[in-house]
């Protein structure tokens, strides 16, 4: 009798309760909505048919007539170019590199004023030392260009910030694209240093496996890529090479042999390689007039296609940063 009771009373508090909340949810839904006015607010008003002022990059005008560029067309002037290549095929399609501008490029250079593009503003650093084409590409697509050479700051500023070496930059399309070769993991490249010169060889069957060779400063010497510029063996100090550890200011290919190659080592000497970059054996001491190797801050190199013979010219600079001589050899070192 008492569990009776118990249930009935269950029940009736379970009818209880479902009635009360039909109850709410039946009040709930009869409820209307409530607008509320919101405050006025003043949006900030947007012109995009205001005209922009460019900004650059571009050429400095009105130098004066006290600077060294007076009297120039339009009294134009630009900052350091440091390198410039020209297409093997078409002297219209040209590249320069910028100490502390970038790469850029022109297709109408033998026009009366040249249109330039620049090509590389997105990469870390646009202080450009050596740019060179690719002679394994008949089309003149593939272009190198070494990084690293600055003239603003010192040594110890690059050395703080690491924004001018960041190895070498490649382009297969033409300037359109570029991309970072060289670099370690963590996106720098101090092992290859300030890049003064990079020649892209005629070695190694294919571009993938091109040999790729390079100069550079603050002491990092002469590197050698057999990979397309991916990854570099530094040749400078090491066992057997013949090269001793040290910057390398300049390194040239020799156009009558695809396999031989200069490179200068200021205070050292004027060294030659005949298999590719691996090994090597200083020139300047066997029987030649060049003098002034001892003691020089800078030592620069230029061949010249004498036909069946290679013409080399060797140009020294002084510790006080003045030219002591130049000179010619005709027998290729």
């Amino acid at each position: 009798m008492m569990f009776g009771k118990l249930a009935r009373r269950d029940r009736q508090q379970d009818r209880r309760t479902r009635d009360s909340k039909r109850r709410r949810l039946t009040h709930l839904m009869s409820r209307k909505p409530r607008i509320e006015s919101l405050e006025d607010r003043r949006l900030l008003a947007v012109d995009f048919t205001t005209s922009f002022i460019e900004q650059g990059p571009g050429p400095i005008v009105s130098i004066g007539a006290s600077t060294s560029a007076a009297g120039l067309p339009d009294n134009r002037a630009t900052g350091a170019i440091e390198t410039i290549a020209v297409h093997p095929t078409n002297s219209n399609i040209v590249y320069v590199g910028a100490s502390n501008g970038g790469v850029w490029r022109t297709t109408n250079f033998g026009t009366g004023s040249p249109t330039w593009t620049p090509t590389t503003d997105s990469f870390d650093s646009l202080s450009i030392g050596s740019i060179a084409f690719s002679p394994m590409d008949g089309t003149g697509n593939t272009v190198f260009a070494g990084t690293g050479n600055f003239s603003n700051g010192d040594e110890r500023f690059a050395s703080l910030t690491n924004q001018g070496n960041k190895g070498i930059l490649r382009t297969t399309d033409g300037g359109l694209s570029w991309e970072e070769l060289a670099n370690n993991t963590d996106g720098d490249n101090e092992l290859l240093g300030r890049i003064r010169s990079i020649v892209p060889t005629n070695l190694g069957g294919s571009l993938s496996s091109q040999v790729v060779l390079a100069a550079s400063v603050n002491g990092a010497g002469v590197f050698r890529s057999a990979d397309g510029g991916a990854t570099f063996t530094q040749i400078s100090g090491a066992v057997g090479s013949g090269l001793p550890a040290g910057s390398a200011t300049d390194l040239v290919a020799d156009p009558n042999n695809a396999n031989r190659f200069y490179t200068a080592l200021p205070n050292s000497g004027v060294y030659r390689t005949d298999n590719g970059g691996v090994n090597w054996a200083r020139i300047d001491n066997q029987n030649t007039a060049i003098t002034g190797i001892a003691g020089s801050s800078n030592i620069e190199l230029a061949t010249h296609d004498a036909g069946t013979t290679t013409v080399l010219y060797v140009g020294v600079v002084g510790g006080g940063n003045s030219l002591t001589g130049v000179f010619r050899d005709t027998a290729g070192g």
